[in-house]
């Protein structure tokens, strides 16, 4: 009779409590790495010249200041650059996936990183990949 009652409360509980609230979210919120990300990220969108601008450029950047760069956190578009992430580093080797990224708006580009994925098991950073609007890849930080 416990075991019904039970499975009764759980089965209710998943009617009743959204997936995000018990911890299901694939968007990671924004803290103390995303801040980080932004002061970085942004140094090279603000750049107007140097070699700032040159890695602008080669990451394929728009122009726009730091404080335009928005943590997303709206599960359709975290899911979407999470599986384009996963799309672009399954074959390269690597460690596993979390399921769990932040997402940087940055003009109408993208960037997305894991934070448990890492390109080689000794390397600590784990890698931003810059995504257009349509989830393509553009380039990798």
């Amino acid at each position: 009779m416990r075991w019904v009652l039970f499975d009764s409360v759980i089965l209710s509980l998943s009617l009743v409590v959204p997936k995000t609230a018990l911890g299901q979210t694939v968007c990671r919120p924004a803290d103390a790495t995303t801040q980080a990300l932004v002061l970085d990220i942004g140094r090279y969108t603000s750049a107007t010249g140097g070699d700032n601008k040159v890695v602008r450029d080669s990451l394929r950047l728009p122009l726009l200041s730091a404080s335009q760069i928005i943590v997303v956190t709206q599960e359709s578009v975290c899911k979407k650059a999470n599986s384009a992430f996963q799309s672009y580093w399954a074959n390269r080797g690597g460690t596993a996936f979390s399921g769990r990224v932040y997402v940087l708006q940055i003009g109408s580009v993208y960037g997305v990183s894991d934070p448990s994925y890492h390109y080689r098991a000794t390397n600590a950073d784990s890698p931003l990949l810059f995504l257009d609007s349509r989830y393509k890849a553009l380039s990798v930080y």
